[in-house]
């Protein structure tokens, strides 16, 4: 399981991939609202904040956010965020359990 205070598991550090989903379930449950939609993250956070949270680049959070919008996983919504499937976010995670 992923303590989301921690960036390291026992092979050194986890996947920044991990470590934003990680981020953005703990935000989730924070700050999410759910709608018809989704869940709308009631939160702005800049990417450079994302990179700040997870110690990792805004260049390669960006990348990873690209990825999951073209995936249907979230999008950008008047400066926040819409989780469409936070079941992609949980598995991003359990895979890096296995």
């Amino acid at each position: 399981m992923i303590c989301l205070g921690l960036s390291k598991n026992r092979h050194g550090f986890y996947p920044l991939r991990v470590r934003l989903a990680g981020r953005l379930l703990s935000l989730i449950g924070d700050y999410g609202v759910t709608t018809d939609e989704g869940t709308y993250l009631d939160v702005q956070l800049s990417q450079n904040d994302f990179a700040r949270l997870c110690l990792g680049s805004r260049q390669r959070i960006n990348k990873i956010f690209r990825q999951w919008t073209e995936q249907g996983i979230l999008e950008m919504q008047a400066d926040r965020y819409m989780i469409f499937d936070v079941t992609a976010l949980q598995r991003e995670i359990s895979l890096e359990e296995l």
